[in-house]
């Protein structure tokens, strides 16, 4: 079994796997009863195409293709649904209310010859010969898909908060996955020889737009983008000196790398892997970080460096001015705890916050105690708790433009300090 038969099989699986994963984590909305339909048509749409590309023959296979064109649009309706229930965006209902219709309709007239006339045998295995109702499918296809990632696009362009703009990022590029892939799907009928595309672009849809909804701590892409070249660049560096012994040894000598000259290569690639790799991540760390890349040093020296802890004020006046620049905060503020248990400003850079204070009771510090982690100012927005600010303090968290709080504490004791991020100067959410 070769692997045109095998991937509609194995992006079916997928299928299934995300759906029984978002009902065991509970499918309490109607967009996520959406996003389960969605996967259960894209799953159709694979278990289909497995069985025609299972057929024995054209009239087999016939029997099958017919009903992969519905399952196409429903999926394409589908996920439009989803984005405008997920994203909140003000539609045109009739959009919505059109492509249902469509999709009923391509159902209906799955017996006729409307959608396509029959099979043809390319290269690859079977594939559909078109019917003159052919383009309604490609139309409603790609438009509803795109539709919804100009909805997605829209909020993503709105949002503030860092994961929820990267959980839209992932739906988008899943999208536009998709339509790339369909495109293989379609060109290869009209004697291109291009290999269907569209499974295996199924695929990574199901993958990168599960991991963005099931996921609540998602990968952040640019990190992965920043990650993956460095990779690809040390794969490329270790490999040079082992394609070089090749060309040589073949060209000079016409003969394979001995054994010999293969443990030399090997060899001299462990030692030389460490200082390469740390050489590969600076550049890749000047490329992505560009004018932050000095400050990030500077700061990360910083951390390294013995500091006497009887001048606090000097240390952490140094430590937010490079929070500051690194980050391109437009303020940054540290709190220390003081003798009552409330904690004042000691340093700040930005804005001034001469008068701000949390109180040992305020539902921030408290939640910092507990929590033992980072808060943003879109948490406090939904976590019951910190629904009781008082105004004075909702009115500080205001002014200062606060973004993110960082509880700060020593290995034997309890909360210390608390730093406080303003927004970045750029207005892009911090990552």
């Amino acid at each position: 079994m070769n692997s045109y038969i095998v991937l509609p099989a194995l992006v079916a699986g997928l299928c299934l796997a995300i759906i029984i994963v978002l009902l065991m984590k509970g499918v309490t909305s109607f967009a996520q009863r959406v996003f389960c339909m969605f996967f259960l048509s894209m799953g159709l749409w694979s278990v289909i195409i497995f069985a025609m590309r299972s057929s024995p023959d054209l009239e087999h296979a016939y029997s099958w293709e017919r009903w992969v064109f519905p399952a196409i649009v429903f999926t394409a309706v589908f996920y439009y649904h989803f984005t405008v229930l997920y994203s909140g965006v003000v539609y045109p209902r009739f959009i919505l209310i059109a492509g249902y219709i469509i999709a009923f309709t391509i159902l209906i007239f799955v017996p006729s010859d409307l959608w396509f006339t029959g099979m043809q045998i390319k290269p690859y295995g079977f594939a559909p010969i078109w019917g003159k109702g052919f383009p309604l499918i490609l139309f409603s296809a790609y438009f509803f898909v795109l539709a919804g990632v100009v909805n997605l696009a829209k909020k993503y362009r709105q949002s503030r908060s860092y994961a929820e703009r990267n959980r839209y990022l992932y739906l988008i590029i899943g999208a536009v996955a998709q339509n790339i892939g369909a495109a293989f799907d379609i060109l290869p009928t009209f004697g291109l020889p291009l290999y269907p595309g569209a499974i295996i672009a199924n695929g990574i849809f199901c993958l990168v737009t599960g991991i963005a909804i099931i996921k609540f701590h998602l990968l952040d892409i640019n990190l992965i983008i920043k990650k993956g070249t460095a990779y690809l660049l040390m794969s490329a560096v270790a490999a040079l000196p082992y394609i070089g012994a090749i060309v040589i040894f073949y060209v000079i000598f016409n003969e394979s790398v001995p054994v010999w000259a293969s443990a030399l290569i090997l060899i001299g690639v462990a030692f030389g892997l460490q200082p390469v790799w740390r050489w590969i991540q600076g550049l890749t760390d000047r490329i992505f970080y560009q004018e932050r890349y000095n400050f990030l040093q500077e700061l990360e020296n910083f951390s390294q460096e013995r500091h006497n802890i009887s001048d606090i004020k000097q240390i952490s006046s140094k430590l937010v001015s490079l929070l500051a620049r690194a980050l391109r905060a437009s303020n940054v503020h540290l709190l220390l705890a003081t003798n009552t248990g409330d904690f004042e400003v000691i340093s700040s850079v930005g804005l001034s916050a001469a008068q701000f204070r949390l109180e040992s009771h305020s539902p921030i510090v408290t939640w910092l105690r507990e929590q033992k982690r980072r808060l943003s100012r879109d948490d406090m927005e939904i976590i019951q708790p910190l629904q009781h600010l008082t105004e004075k303090e909702k009115k500080q968290i205001t002014d200062i433009r606060a973004e993110l709080f960082f509880p700060l504490k020593t290995t034997i004791s309890d909360l210390t300090g608390i730093l406080v991020l303003g927004e970045k100067m750029t207005g892009d959410p911090y990552s």
